[in-house]
């Protein structure tokens, strides 16, 4: 990977700021921004990840995630932010949800992770990123009730499709199997899906919402 990646981060307070960009600094080129505008004119082609605050000044983390998206922006989105992941994550267009406060070491296996993902096929980055999401649901115990579960079912029945895709895009159970080494985080594995399962077409199953 090295230092021709280019890693963004936003982040309002600038001790924080400062810190993670010094963790990342010898290995990536970083970028910051303070704010949700600046974040979004600080993103170009160049940019391979963003760390995104969620709450920031003006505009949020979550608009300037689908305003990035909606720019076509292909790049990895982790959400690297105080608040404890909701039943809203399914909808959010990011790849990576952490809760502060992280180590230098969470933030650079979060960056390594992101950026050997955008060398996988697209069906695979589609898949990490939904098991990435349900994991990050399913580790907060005080996020508990009806809305959490209906979103945990979700995210359930866009990884089974996500699953189910990958297999027909001709990447085996093998193959994500190893991919899934350097693509999640430790701890964070493949759900166990079932012969029957994989052999159901993928649009019988449901939508797996936008992939990037």
């Amino acid at each position: 990977m090295g230092t021709q990646e280019t890693v963004l981060v936003v982040e309002d307070d600038s001790d924080v700021r400062t810190l993670h960009r010094l963790w990342l600094a010898e290995e990536y080129h970083v970028r910051t921004a303070a704010d949700g505008e600046s974040a979004v004119a600080a993103v170009d082609d160049d940019v391979a990840v963003v760390l995104l605050d969620r709450n920031l000044p003006g505009v949020s983390g979550d608009a300037v995630t689908a305003r990035l998206r909606g720019g076509e922006y292909d790049g990895v989105i982790g959400m690297v932010t105080a608040n404890a992941p909701d039943q809203t994550l399914p909808d959010l267009e990011i790849d990576e949800y952490l809760q502060k406060p992280v180590s230098g070491a969470e933030l650079r296996a979060l960056v390594e992770r992101s950026l050997s993902r955008l060398a996988m096929p697209r069906s695979v980055r589609a898949l990490f990123r939904l098991v990435s999401l349900r994991a990050s649901l399913t580790e907060t115990p005080e996020r508990t009730g009806a809305e959490t579960n209906e979103a945990i079912r979700s995210l359930d029945d866009r990884i089974e499709t996500a699953y189910r895709e990958a297999i027909d895009a001709g990447v085996s159970p093998k193959r994500l199997s190893e991919l899934a080494h350097d693509g999640l985080a430790e701890g964070v594995t493949l759900p166990e899906i079932t012969r029957k399962q994989r052999s159901r077409p993928a649009s019988a199953i449901g939508s797996t919402g936008h992939e990037f």
